[in-house]
């Protein structure tokens, strides 16, 4: 469960981060950093070890104004999970809706931008 948002900080099931993560089947990966700091491409994800495509949901949180731009082949490669993209906040209101009904859930958190 996300406890809080606000820009540049996520606190997660009481633990606090200052720096991008992504949460896989509810375990948070930290100072998730991508090449292009603004861009999310699918090696941004695999050198975190999410290699598998199998998820229900993937939900993207793009920053606190919306700033990421997220390439078409991580779509294409998530194309048989339903994809949510949309500004930090609104994903962290999804995710954890979402959560209550499946762990089988992969969502990346940009926390600035």
């Amino acid at each position: 469960m996300i406890d809080f948002y606000d820009f540049g900080v996520i606190k997660v099931n009481g633990r606090t981060y200052n720096t991008d993560i992504i949460i896989d089947r509810g375990k948070v990966i930290e100072n998730w950093w991508r090449k292009e700091g603004h861009r999310i491409v699918l090696d941004d994800l695999f050198k975190y070890g999410v290699e598998s495509n199998d998820y229900d949901y993937v939900l993207i949180g793009t920053g606190y104004y919306g700033m990421v731009v997220v390439d078409k082949s991580v779509l294409d490669f998530f194309k048989d999970s339903r994809i949510l993209m949309d500004k930090t906040q609104k994903v962290v209101e999804e995710y954890n809706n979402l959560i209550k009904e499946t762990q089988n859930i992969l969502a990346m958190f940009h926390l600035t931008c």
